[in-house]
């Protein structure tokens, strides 16, 4: 009877268990993308023949064991954590992300892996539910916080903060909502992707890590509260935008410093070798204020001018995909030893970017020949 009832609490527990259980309540940042509602687009058939994609495709299913087209959605919430047992106000970012899609959906091989040993995955049981643990090595001392893989319920996979997944697992029950401030900033129907985040206030210990690449860019006096990034369709079912949300906590100083500290960063970068790229892309944002708002937006155009910046623009791909066990094994090997690398695909790319932002010239008139 006991065993019974054990595995009757237990498919309870798989069929409470949604992909919001995993999130922790009032969570401050949230990514989300609808892989389904992309794939019937004219943008994610541009991404698709984009010349990089092969490349993140094979790596991805290397890594989770799936294709990425068998994902209808994937959300990924995160929070600032403070450690109780820190004599400093310090703490830890928990990271938590969910894919829904087919039954294809599995759990990563736990094999090892080349070019990864400085990870280990190990299969473990947690309360009636197989999973796969990630972790640094022994032999590697890096600040990895562990990971762990779940399968929930078939269709679904949950993986991230080792400690919050198996808490969730063995009966701890969460909120798995997004904060009431950043709520109104992402209700919008059927969205296709967004990146939402709240900035903790300059005073925080977790401000710096929140946004290292604008600190130096902000104003105390009106520090910037919360940002999205959102692709959204344009004026027609068959056009893109990217807009952008900046909220102050007035909007009367914030956006003009973030704008002049914006072009002075920008002017300083002058001899780097994405000056030209960046300075293109960011003259085509429209920008206005909308209250303590500051807005951009980016109209990417349809399939023809969609293509047409990832040609322009996709040069420097590659260094996103320059996968993170081999930025974390180049590192561990000696300080500054990516630079090198870094430069290498720089200078494939110089050329390519200045093509890209080189004007069209303009067809020379044609004069009628004289009878």
């Amino acid at each position: 009877m006991a065993l019974l009832l054990t595995g009757v609490s237990a498919q309870k527990q798989r069929r409470d268990l949604g992909p919001r259980s995993f999130f922790p309540s009032e969570y401050t940042s949230e990514y989300f993308i609808d892989l389904d509602a992309l794939q019937d687009t004219d943008f994610w058939d541009c991404v698709e023949r984009f010349r990089y994609s092969g490349m993140l495709f094979i790596q991805f299913r290397k890594e989770f064991g799936f294709r990425m087209q068998e994902i209808r959605t994937v959300r990924a919430g995160a929070k600032y954590l403070r450690d109780p047992n820190a004599s400093e106000d310090k703490g830890r970012e928990a990271l938590v992300c969910v894919m829904e899609g087919s039954n294809k959906l599995c759990l990563p091989s736990v094999e090892a892996r080349e070019g990864y040993h400085y990870l280990v995955r190990q299969a473990d049981r947690v309360a009636g539910f197989d999973v796969v643990t990630e972790g640094p090595a022994e032999s590697i001392e890096a600040a990895y916080a562990p990971q762990t893989f779940v399968i929930p319920r078939p269709g679904c996979l949950a993986f991230g903060d080792g400690e919050m997944i198996r808490s969730v697992l063995t009966g701890q029950r969460r909120g798995g909502v997004i904060s009431s401030e950043l709520m109104p900033l992402t209700a919008h129907p059927r969205p296709l992707a967004y990146l939402a985040m709240s900035v903790p206030s300059p005073d925080s210990p977790f401000y710096e890590q929140a946004v290292p690449f604008l600190t130096t860019w902000l104003t105390e006096q009106d520090p910037l509260q919360h940002f999205t990034v959102r692709l959204a369709r344009g004026e027609t079912a068959e056009t893109f935008k990217i807009v952008l949300t900046m909220r102050f906590l007035t909007g009367k100083q914030g956006p003009d410093v973030l704008e002049e500290s914006m072009q002075a960063s920008l002017k300083a970068q002058k001899s780097m070798p994405f000056y030209k790229m960046t300075k293109s892309l960011l003259d085509q944002i429209v920008w206005k204020r909308d209250g303590t708002d500051l807005l951009g937006v980016l109209d990417l155009g349809g399939r023809r001018e969609i293509a047409r910046l990832l040609g322009a623009y996709g040069g420097g791909l590659p260094l996103l995909l320059y996968s993170a066990h081999d930025a974390v094994q180049a590192m561990a090997a000696a300080p500054g030893a990516l630079v090198p690398v870094v430069e290498a695909v720089n200078e494939d790319l110089i050329e390519e970017q200045d093509e890209a932002v080189k004007p069209k010239p303009k067809p020379k008139a044609v004069k009628p020949k004289k009878k």
